[in-house]
C-alpha cells in the first residue's frame, strides 16, 4: 500500500502540487473574508490566477475590415516579423519535436501544416495564436505522453474545465504553475552539450 500510495504521488505530483498549494490559497482568500466576486485580488502572499471567464468560446466568423493597404504599406507596417516570427514559430516547433522524438523521423511539412490549420481554427474563437508549445509539451513529456493524441486528450479536459471548474480556478496559485512548468522543463537541459559548448573555443 506504501509502495501504491508513492506511485500515485510520483504519477499525480504536478497535480497534486497544484491542488494542495490550491487548498492554501483557499484558506487564505476565505480567512480574511474577501469577495471573489470583486475584481480587485485578495491581500494574501500569493498572486493567484482571479476570475476565469465561464464557459467555452463564442464560435463565429472572424472580423473582417475592408482597408485598402498597398503591398508596401503592409511590409513596412509588420517590419521584419513578417519573416521572423513565423521562422520562429516553425523553428521552435521543430526543436521541439526533435527533442522529444527520440531518434524518430519527423516531416516538417507535417508540422507547419498542423501549426496552419491550429490558428486557422482559432480565428473562428478568437483563441491565441498558436506555435510549438514547448512547456506543455515538456509537461507533457514528462508525464509519459507519446502519442499526438494527447493533445486531443488535453483540449477536451480544458473544454470540460471551462464549463464546469472555472470557480475553482481562481484560487491556483500562480507560483504553482510556474514551478510546475519549470520543473517539467528541466529535462530538455543538455548537461553534456553545455559541458561540450563550456569547453569549445
Amino acid at each position: 500500500n506504501v509502495n501504491k500510495l508513492i506511485w500515485a504521488i510520483g504519477a499525480f505530483r504536478n497535480s497534486f502540487v497544484v491542488i494542495v498549494c490550491s487548498i492554501i490559497c483557499y484558506w487564505y482568500v476565505h480567512k480574511i473574508n474577501h469577495d471573489i466576486t470583486s475584481d480587485w485580488a485578495p491581500p494574501i502572499p500569493f498572486k493567484i490566477i482571479g476570475k476565469i471567464p465561464h464557459g467555452l468560446p463564442h464560435f463565429q466568423w472572424p472580423e473582417f475590415s475592408n482597408t485598402n493597404e498597398s503591398f508596401f504599406d503592409i511590409i513596412f507596417f509588420m517590419g521584419s516579423g513578417i519573416i521572423v516570427i513565423p521562422l520562429i514559430s516553425l523553428l521552435e516547433k521543430i526543436s521541439l519535436c526533435r527533442t522529444f522524438a527520440e531518434g524518430k523521423p519527423i516531416d516538417t511539412d507535417q508540422e507547419l501544416l498542423g501549426i496552419g490549420m491550429t490558428n486557422f481554427g482559432n480565428s473562428f474563437s478568437h483563441g491565441f495564436t498558436g506555435a510549438g508549445a514547448i512547456a506543455r509539451g515538456a509537461l507533457n513529456y514528462s508525464r509519459g505522453v507519446r502519442s499526438p493524441l494527447g493533445g486531443l486528450y488535453t483540449g477536451l479536459t480544458v473544454m470540460a474545465a471551462l464549463v464546469f471548474l472555472t470557480l475553482y480556478f481562481y484560487y491556483m496559485p500562480k507560483t504553482a504553475l510556474a514551478a510546475v512548468i519549470i520543473a517539467a522543463s528541466f529535462m530538455m537541459v543538455d548537461v553534456k552539450m553545455i559541458k561540450h559548448v563550456y569547453k569549445s573555443k
